[in-house]
C-alpha cells in the first residue's frame, strides 16, 4: 500500500499542476484586470471578497492554494485588489 501511494503521489501532484495552469489561463482571459488607477472613497461599507490566485512564474511548479476570503473596507477597494465579490459584510 505504501509503495502504491509513493508511486501515485507524484502523478497526482503533476496532474494538479496542469489543471491550475489551464485554469489560470482561462480565468485571466475571462475576467477584467484590477482597477489599478481608480480612486476609491474611504467610506466604510465592508464586503467579503475572494482574492485572486497567486501567479507562479512560467516553468516553475508551485502549489496553487486558494487564498482565504478577505474583508475589504468597500467594494471599490475589493475591485481594485482584483478580488471577486462574495457577499456584503464580514466573511464568516
Amino acid at each position: 500500500m505504501k509503495k502504491l501511494l509513493i508511486i501515485l503521489i507524484p502523478f497526482i501532484l503533476a496532474s494538479c499542476g496542469d489543471d491550475t495552469r489551464s485554469r489560470k489561463v482561462s480565468s485571466s482571459s475571462n475576467t477584467a484586470s484590477p482597477l489599478t488607477n481608480t480612486q476609491c472613497s474611504q467610506a466604510y461599507d465592508p464586503v467579503c471578497g475572494q482574492p485572486p490566485m497567486p501567479l507562479c512564474p512560467p516553468g516553475i511548479f508551485c502549489a496553487m492554494v486558494m487564498p482565504a476570503p478577505v474583508v475589504y473596507d468597500n467594494q471599490c477597494l475589493m475591485e481594485k485588489a482584483g478580488a471577486a465579490f462574495i457577499k456584503k459584510g464580514a466573511c464568516q
